[in-house]
């Protein structure tokens, strides 16, 4: 049980209604639904130290820098296979397993239209998470590439998904 004085202001510095571009794709939840994530960052963290204490003992730090190596891969293979494609430009070649690109069609606000319907028609699809970020004003798609089950012929479905739509 939370027991707050103001809890609105509780709830406007934590919770993802504010100017976080980052979070853009979050949706609205219902205000009469009452969420604790919405009055403390301490009630949206889990017990984490476990999860990853009992992995690196069974498996071993070997395991998971091959893991991260693999995406990292991945994210170059994915970087190389966008830019071959005709109207896509990508931001800047990734660094880590994050990748943000637009399909450019010459007006800024052109642009935005034409991804956020991009985007809609890869959620509607089902088989891709693809989420949205504001760059610097300016609307971007963005990729992260984190599952261990990520593989190569999921970046060609996933390339070939673009060129579908």
């Amino acid at each position: 049980m939370v027991i707050m004085k103001r809890g609105q202001t509780l709830r406007d510095a934590n919770s993802v209604d504010g100017d976080m571009p980052y979070l853009q794709d979050v949706q609205e939840t219902d205000i009469t639904a009452e969420s604790p994530s919405d009055f403390s960052f301490e009630l949206t963290k889990h017990f984490r130290g476990m999860r990853m204490w009992l992995p690196l003992q069974l498996l071993g730090v070997k395991t998971f820098r091959a893991c991260l190596e693999e995406m990292l891969r991945l994210t170059r293979y994915f970087y190389t296979k966008l830019t071959e494609l005709p109207g896509i430009v990508v931001d800047m070649y990734p660094q880590l397993t994050i990748i943000t690109f637009h399909y450019e069609t010459g007006k800024e606000d052109e642009n935005k239209r034409v991804n956020m319907k991009l985007i809609e028609k890869i959620k509607e699809d089902g088989s891709v998470y693809l989420s949205s970020t504001t760059i610097r004003g300016l609307f971007r798609l963005r990729v992260c590439l984190l599952h261990y089950r990520c593989t190569q012929d999921n970046i060609d479905d996933f390339t070939l998904l673009l060129i579908g739509i």
